[in-house]
Formats: C-alpha cells, structure tokens, sequence
C-alpha cells in the first residue's frame, strides 16, 4: 500500500451509516453492507470525519487531537484506515 500520508480518504460507494453512541463505544451501522461495528470514540470520530467530507491524514488526526507529526499518532491512523479499508468503509 503507498503511503497513507498522500491519500485522500472519503466513504466507500454504497457505505450509508447510521450512528448510535454508547459510551465508550460508538455503534455504526452500514445499510449498505448490512454490517454493524463497533469503535472506540477516536476511531469514531475519524469515520465520522471522512463522513462529513473527504479528509487528509493530517486532517483526521486533527479531529482526534494528534500532532500530524507524531510518528506513534501516524502509524495509529495507518493501522486504523487500515482496518477500515478492509471492511470496505472508506477508499483512499
């Protein structure tokens, strides 16, 4: 995969959430898939964010209050929109 850091992340076509906060968790519904997740609130509020409009890297660790520049905060989005890649929620 190239590096994350140059992409532009948006939701998948035919991704349709629904939210429901359940604190600590977030609950997130996908008409489009049928499938049902549940994140941790960061997590969440980085799909949220790709949900409102397409973001950048530097953007979404914005939204969770990370330093763009933080190598530890880096490899936690990459992992993260990772994991969302493979459910098939965003493309980038």
């Amino acid at each position: 995969m190239e590096a994350s850091h140059a992409r532009v992340w948006r939701l998948a076509p035919g991704v349709s959430l629904s939210w429901h906060d359940w604190p600590p968790h977030v609950v997130v519904f996908d008409a489009g898939s049928g499938n049902t997740h549940l994140l941790e609130e960061p997590a969440a509020q980085v799909l949220r964010a790709i949900a409102a409009r397409p973001r950048s890297d530097a953007e979404l660790l914005g939204t969770v209050g990370a330093d763009a520049t933080d190598p530890a905060a880096q490899a936690w989005l990459t992992d993260l929109l990772q994991r969302f890649l493979a459910l098939t929620l965003v493309d980038g």
